[in-house]
């Protein structure tokens, strides 16, 4: 298991003491009490938490490095997690726009810049939401007047220039001198 140490869960149905369900980087079930087991198909990876429906066991949620979903048939399919307005952020910051945007490197997932409140009936949707540079381990860095280009660091050391006014994107990889 990858990284049980940290996050490892386990879940046992209450109507069948047999079925237990381990959560972790897979999501995996054993229906004969953990002498074999079978991986559950998800939405996402690195699976956190689940709900058990006391009164029908068929029905779950889950959640996981994406969000949440929803199975109404023990997981063989699930809801669809765009719906669930859900994002795990490692760090946040913000500019000094008028509404100010919220920008914030997402868990398994890319940088975002968020409108922090729309001015029609409809409220913050993901159109409110776009894309931002860097990914999950991002330190985001832009000026906060003129937040166009947003640096952001990603894996391996790339540096990505993200231009949002030409919804853009440039990786770099830094320098490094010695003296």
């Amino acid at each position: 298991m990858q990284r049980a140490w940290y996050y490892i869960e386990l879940f046992v149905d209450p109507k069948n003491e047999n079925v237990i369900y381990v959560l972790s980087a897979p999501a995996l079930r054993s229906n004969d009490g953990g002498r074999t087991w079978e991986t559950l198909s998800g939405t996402h990876g690195d699976f956190h938490d689940l709900w058990i429906n006391p009164a029908n066991p068929n029905n779950f949620v889950i959640s996981n490095d994406g969000g949440a979903a929803i199975s109404f048939d023990r997981g063989k399919t699930w809801s669809t997690q765009s719906n669930i307005p859900t994002a795990q952020f490692y760090r946040i910051n913000v500019d000094n726009q008028f509404p100010y945007r919220i920008y914030g490197a997402q868990q398994d997932n890319t940088s975002v810049a968020i409108r922090s409140r729309e001015f029609d009936s409809s409220g913050i949707t993901p159109a409110s939401w776009t894309a931002s540079a860097g990914g999950e381990s991002a330190f985001l860095a832009f000026d906060p007047d003129d937040p166009r280009y947003v640096l952001g660091g990603s894996y391996q050391g790339t540096i990505e220039v993200f231009d949002s006014k030409a919804s853009a994107e440039r990786k770099s990889w830094p320098r490094l001198f010695s003296i």
